[in-house]
């Protein structure tokens, strides 16, 4: 028995972030999330016992009003759906399967309440739904907007409006898109309880005549409020400081509640005057595994061909490997830590393999030797022992070749030695040939280079670009390098790496010009360029005027000469530069070598300037050769290049994870992949990638102040804190806070999903609103142009759904009927006029009935629009700042305009993208001239020849509608509309959310979101778009109370002061 005890205490730990917490109805026992499970506990703390064992993520959770059922959220089907389980964790069920993911907010009697983004509305909003407690269609519990519904007394309910977008995760934002508690009454009306600028929500009410909600209203920190039910003054129930209160759970008899604090839960007291509050310690079994095993097949990022072109250096699982070029040998490693190296170069004699780790805390240059090769295992001979005097070793040495003096595809140990170490962020080196020095990036845009005799490193210039791109001539003098200025135009520049002569700018255009890669003899360079229809584009250049001047079979000559050259140089040689540079005039003589339908991009010249290998996008994706005319294309396969060989025969390149050696046209290839398994601890993995989000927003973030927060304090507590994490869930959850402490937009992070896949058993969508009684489906909408509708025969509003695929709806839903039916022909049985019809469809997915559903309100609405301004004012609705949108938009202007006298444009809901100026040049363009064709009506003035506009123009008066729900470029026009006076701003104040973004990547894949240049608003009061939102001219909420009544009170105050400017 004392052993049993003792191998109890053994495996006990104490849980180090419970999430979620749900009270029983007694209060005396909690079930919180913890690494992806469901666990209880006594609301007292203690030792916790598990409720779920799943891979899937269990999350919220809610006891039944008895106590003797638990709801959750599980995404166990690929989306967060509804569990019902048995208090102990026994009888499993899923209660809804949906294909949009629900927030879990209540058990009231009978029902399940929840929220949801089920109808697909323009609104970017969730709605309150509820179904039976054993499962069932969803119906609305109101017909407004609103998430997190509760029950309240005497038939009232406590809902959520707003914080649809960033949620609680982005501390300290204030906008009028951040969450407020309303109640609904029995008699139907709407009240709104909190009117804070940041964020209140997540009510429950206490049964005694209160609401207590989530508020930080105070100290910048989320703490637990209370108010009364009707309305009135608000009370501090407690008052944390520094970190938030994350989630909480009230126990039915409103006596205690549990909040999620950081890593742990509180239990808070209600019953006296002033609450008490007790951290609880938690313990539970350590039965999750500390590390995870992952395969490195297929998990290459980067390679590197060595001079000789024998060895390829690999990065694999984010450690760096070695494997002979004819794959005759696994894969080696060289270097493995629990950083993350990355950018192997060799240096040009082969000798030595530099690369990058952060294992020290920020990136950093280390360099690799043999130490041991497999000759080396061999015994050694008699002639061996007798080693040659120093004349004759002296009389060798000058007879030695520039061949490596190790053989790395042999090599089975390695020296590491430490190059660089600071405190900086020094990347993407590359070796001078000549092998003298390297040049490499520091933090930001600071290039140096390393003098590799004295270890000594000096800055060749600095600037603001973190994303600039190199390469370095082939006699190791000049450097090559794209950068962008304050304009954010990228151009191709030339320096001395000795600085004696200024940079000069070789490309000279208005548009981006990236990635220089030079021939082998220096006198080719080819890069890719965005000056034709905003595609990219491959272009080459001779850096001396002389190659233009050759004829064609010259060029010929000359190309097949260096393609000789650079195959008989030895890799150590800087090849003298012979050619007589003209660079004051390069920027005019540019070829362009492709003009395909997409862009070409990344391109690489082999060493003897005759190939041209690039990546493709649109119809001709992949990598294709060209030859230096920019003829005789062909494919070649996929991936992205590494390089070529010194000798130009053969190209490197990595595809779907695997490297492929082969020859410049693609064939003979061979896979050179790295087999095995690696070994990977959860808490410091998480904690490494804490550290990168924070080294690398820390280094990019637009607001070098990031937000006012303290940035280097807060990132290792975070790191601590995501130790605990067992799942990417999780992860994400710890991390997204860490990034909303700088209190920005467009910040994200998401990992790779570790749901399990849904794939086949999401439901498909017929493209219909109906409702349901007694198990049979009533369609009350079709939807035009969705599958409804184009059924054979079509459905129609009336029709009563009793079968899919002959399966009576009885006893099931239609829903769970539709799921895996996305593409797929099925058959629906309907009652029509008392008879039964099957017709044939196609179901879609949400995401086709969303845009079906926003078409249908375009139309609605703009219908609308000309009834009611009895054909006066057009309409039209921007979905999204893209160029799909602006197709729509310059096509619907023509109707929308033609013999209007008013135009009404609508960016509400629009989620942004880059295109305002493209609008703007369509309604802010001044009327120059106007041109009269004979025969026509002189007095007709104020037409223009649309074949000479770049893009169509509207001169009648407008108004602009935005809310809320704009949010990044939408908010941009809504400020520009303003600022410029075009007519009258209408609506919401936007979102506050604008700031350009870009993205990096982490050590497993994880995605994360990275803001980098800020908007500023260009009035008489300069100002930060981020966290200032475009304030309209005509303030005008919607309400509760419109929205249940399909009224659309914005519409109709921007056309009624568009009539009345017309009218006067």
């Amino acid at each position: 028995m004392f052993c049993a005890l003792l191998a109890i205490t053994l495996t006990q730990t104490t849980v180090d972030l419970p999430r979620f917490p749900s009270l029983s109805p007694d209060g005396d026992h909690v079930s919180f999330s913890w690494r992806g499970d469901l666990w209880s506990v006594s609301s007292s703390g203690g030792h916790a016992r598990r409720l779920t064992a799943h891979t899937a993520n269990e999350t919220r959770s809610a006891w039944s009003p008895d106590g003797a059922e638990i709801i959750f959220e599980s995404d166990r089907d690929g989306v967060r759906n509804l569990w019902c389980m048995s208090s102990d964790g026994t009888n499993v069920r899923q209660l809804t399967t949906l294909d949009r993911p629900v927030t879990l907010s209540a058990v009231a009697d009978d029902q399940i309440w929840f929220s949801a983004y089920l109808e697909l509305d323009v609104y970017r909003s969730e709605r309150p739904y509820k179904i039976p407690r054993d499962g069932g269609n969803p119906t609305r519990l109101h017909d407004a907007f609103g998430a997190t519904p509760v029950p309240g007394e005497d038939g009232q309910m406590f809902f959520v409006r707003g914080g649809y977008y960033d949620g609680w995760a982005r501390r300290h934002f204030r906008s009028a898109e951040c969450a407020d508690v309303w109640s609904l009454h029995a008699d139907g009306t709407f009240n709104q309880l909190t009117t804070w600028a940041g964020n209140d929500g997540w009510p429950a009410s206490d049964g005694q005549g209160n609401v207590l909600y989530l508020s930080d209203a105070t100290d910048r920190t989320v703490n637990l409020w209370r108010q009364p039910k009707n309305g009135g003054d608000a009370t501090q129930v407690t008052s944390f400081t520094e970190m938030d209160i994350n989630d909480w759970s009230l126990a039915a008899n409103g006596k205690v509640a549990i909040a999620h604090r950081w890593d742990r839960l509180h239990r808070i007291d209600l019953t006296e005057t002033t609450a008490k509050v007790t951290a609880l310690t938690i313990t539970a079994p350590s039965d999750a595994m500390a590390d995870r095993v992952e395969s490195l097949s297929g998990n290459t990022t980067q390679a590197s061909l060595s001079p000789n072109g024998k060895t390829v250096a690999l990065i694999a699982g984010n450690d760096l490997y070695i494997r002979d070029a004819e794959g005759k040998r696994p894969a080696r490693l060289v270097f493995g830590s629990e950083g993350r190296e990355e950018d192997p170069v060799w240096s040009t004699d082969g000798n030595t393999l530099w690369f990058v780790s952060d294992l020290s805390g920020t990136r950093c240059l280390h360099a690799a030797n043999v130490a041991f090769e497999r000759t080396d295992l061999q015994p050694v001979t008699d002639e061996e022992i007798n080693e040659p005097s120093k004349e004759d070793a002296d009389a060798e040495s000058e007879e030695a070749t520039e061949e490596p003096t190790t053989n790395w595809h042999e090599a089975l140990d390695f020296d590491i030695t430490d190059v660089l170490i600071r405190s900086t962020e020094d990347r993407s080196p590359r070796a001078v040939p000549g092998g003298k020095g390297l040049v490499f990036r520091s933090t930001r845009g600071q290039m140096e280079y390393l003098n590799l005799e004295t270890m000594e490193s000096r800055v060749l210039f600095t600037h603001w670009d973190g994303w600039i791109d190199f390469d370095l001539s082939p006699d190791g003098k000049w450097i090559a390098y794209a950068q962008h200025d304050l304009d954010f135009n990228s151009d191709i520049f030339l320096m001395r790496l000795d600085g004696s002569t200024p940079p000069v700018n070789i490309t000279r255009h208005p548009d981006n010009d990236e990635h220089p890669r030079f021939s082998a003899d220096g006198r080719l360079l080819v890069f890719t360029s965005e000056r034709k229809a905003e595609a990219y584009d491959i272009m080459m250049v001779a850096l001396d005027a002389e190659y233009d001047r050759l004829l064609e079979a010259d060029r010929e000559t000359y190309h097949d000469k260096a393609k000789k050259l650079a195959s008989d140089r030895e890799a150590n040689d800087a090849p003298t530069n012979e050619w007589d540079w003209s660079l004051d005039d390069a920027w005019l003589r540019l070829r362009r070598l492709t003009t395909l339908d997409g862009d070409e991009t990344s391109p690489w010249i082999a060493p003897g300037g005759d190939t041209i290998v690039f990546q493709a996008s649109g119809t001709q994706k992949g990598l294709h050769r060209i030859d230096w005319k920019g003829e005789n294309r062909t494919k070649i396969g996929s991936g992205a290049v590494q390089g070529f060989s010194s000798d130009g025969t053969s190209l490197l390149r990595i595809d779907r994870g695997t490297t492929v050696l082969s020859k410049t046209d693609g064939k003979d290839e061979t896979k050179l992949g790295v087999s095995g398994r690696k070994l990977v601890n959860h808490a410091e993995r998480n904690q490494r990638k804490i550290m990168a989000i924070g080294r690398d927003l820390g280094e990019t973030y637009y607001d070098p102040n990031m937000g006012g927060c303290d940035w280097e304090a807060l990132v290792p507590r975070y790191a601590a804190l995501a130790a605990g994490c067992r799942t990417n869930e999780a992860f994400d959850w710890v991390a997204n806070r860490l990034i909303g402490e700088v209190n920005g937009s467009h910040m994200r992070v998401r990992s790779p999903s570790d749901v399990p896949s849904g794939a086949g058993r999401t439901p498909g969508r017929l493209g219909i609103d109906a409702s349901t009684t007694a198990g049979i489906v009533n369609i009350t909408n079709v939807l035009s142009f969705g599958p409804a509708a184009e059924a054979t025969p079509p459905l129609q509003a009336g029709d009563q759904i009793i079968a899919v695929n002959f399966t009576p709806l009885l006893g099931t839903t239609l829903r769970r009927l539709l799921q895996g039916t996305i593409g797929n022909e099925v058959a629906i049985t309907v009652v029509r006029d008392e008879e039964e019809h099957t017709t044939l469809l196609s179901p879609i997915s949400w995401r086709d009935e969303r845009q079906l559903r926003y078409e249908s309100w375009r139309r609605a609405t703009a219908e609308f629009v000309e009834q009611a301004t009895n054909g006066k004012v057009g309409y039209i609705h921007i979905q999204g700042m893209n160029q799909p949108s602006l197709e729509i938009f310059e096509r619907d202007l023509f109707a929308a305009c033609a013999g209007k006298e008013a135009l009404l444009l609508d960016v509400r809901n629009n989620g942004g993208g880059w295109t305002t100026d493209r609008v703007l040049a369509s309604i802010m363009a001044p009327a120059h001239a106007w041109t009269t064709p004979r025969g026509a009506d002189p007095a007709q003035i104020g037409h223009y020849p649309q074949d000479r506009l770049f893009i169509q123009r509207t001169p009648i008066p407008i108004n602009l509608l935005c809310n809320e729900k704009s949010y990044s470029n939408a908010e941009i026009m809504s400020h520009a509309f303003k600022t410029i006076g075009r007519g009258k701003l209408v609506g919401m104040p936007t979102h506050g959310s604008v700031i350009s973004t870009g993205a990096f990547s982490l050590e497993d894949g994880t995605t994360v979101r990275m803001p980098f240049r800020g908007w500023y608003v260009a009035d008489d009061n300069p100002r930060d778009m981020e966290l200032n939102g475009a304030i309209p001219d005509l303030l005008v909420p919607q309400t509760p109370a419109d929205e249940s009544n399909n009224t659309d009170t914005q519409l109709k105050t921007a056309l009624e002061d568009l009539l009345k400017r017309i009218s006067e």
